[in-house]
C-alpha cells in the first residue's frame, strides 16, 4: 500500500515562483493538475495488481481441475 503524503502549507501562491518536487520544477499553477495526475498512475497501478491477482488466481482454480 502506498500513501501520498501531502503537506499543506498557507503562503499565497502569487509569492511562490516554483515548487520542487521528484517530478521536477513546476509553477504552483500546475499543482492540482500534478495531483491529479498522480491519483490517476496510482488507481491504474493499482487495478493492473488486482487483474494480476484475478488471472492468477483463476490459473490456479485451472490447475486444481487437473
Amino acid at each position: 500500500m502506498e500513501l501520498i503524503n501531502l503537506r499543506y502549507d498557507l503562503t499565497p501562491h502569487h509569492y511562490l515562483s516554483m515548487i520542487v518536487c521528484e517530478f521536477g520544477n513546476i509553477p504552483p499553477h500546475s499543482v492540482p493538475n500534478v495531483i491529479k495526475e498522480m491519483a490517476k498512475q496510482l488507481d491504474e497501478d493499482e487495478s493492473e495488481e488486482d487483474s494480476s491477482d484475478e488471472s492468477h488466481n483463476s490459473s490456479d482454480a485451472q490447475d486444481d481441475l487437473f
